[in-house]
């Protein structure tokens, strides 16, 4: 329905949509976002057995990714 044209808005997380969108065939190029319902921000839940060291490393390697600009890459392949 969504490559006929019979839907007008769809409320969905961007990044999804748009790889549905692609998986569908469709080009991402005929859809825009217009209205963001919500910004919110992710987060990892991890164990309580996993210690800080643990954590604090895996937040270092993200934010070196985010910093980077290599996140942003691997989110271009998703469109």
């Amino acid at each position: 329905m969504l490559g006929a044209g019979r839907i007008k808005l769809w409320a969905y997380e961007e990044n999804v949509a748009r790889w549905i969108i692609k998986q569908a065939g469709l080009d991402n190029n005929d859809f825009e976002a217009v209205y963001t319902l919500k910004d919110s921000d992710l987060y990892y839940a991890f164990s309580k057995d996993i210690d800080k060291e643990t954590q604090d490393v895996l937040q270092k390697l993200i934010d070196e990714v985010k910093a980077s600009g290599e996140f942003e890459k691997i989110k271009t392949g998703y469109l």
